[in-house]
């Protein structure tokens, strides 16, 4: 899965060109692979961007995918998780 991800980057690069900042996300047969080039708040933002601009039907899509990893984080949280913890309780609570 790595190898046809990293292949899936260098073809993105073509199409997207230079200046681009991209995620792509792959699962096939029980495997996951996943690739960023770019930076990280720009993605970020793009995502965001998608999720409120009516006509575009990839924003429901990202929404699902972040209510359910939210959903999981909270529940089975990832090594990478506890920061994003911390900030939804001081959303929550207002505290520190």
């Amino acid at each position: 899965m790595k190898q046809k991800t990293e292949e899936l980057l260098k073809k993105a690069q073509e199409i997207m060109g230079e200046g681009s900042d991209f995620l792509i996300i792959a699962h096939k047969d029980g495997q996951c692979g996943a690739v960023a080039h770019g930076e990280t708040d720009t993605i970020a933002q793009a995502i965001f961007s998608c999720m409120h601009q009516p006509d575009n039907p990839i924003g429901q899509t990202l929404y699902r995918i972040i209510q359910l990893n939210v959903t999981n984080i909270l529940v089975n949280p990832s090594p990478y998780a506890n920061g994003l913890r911390f900030d939804i309780n001081l959303a929550n609570y207002g505290k520190k």
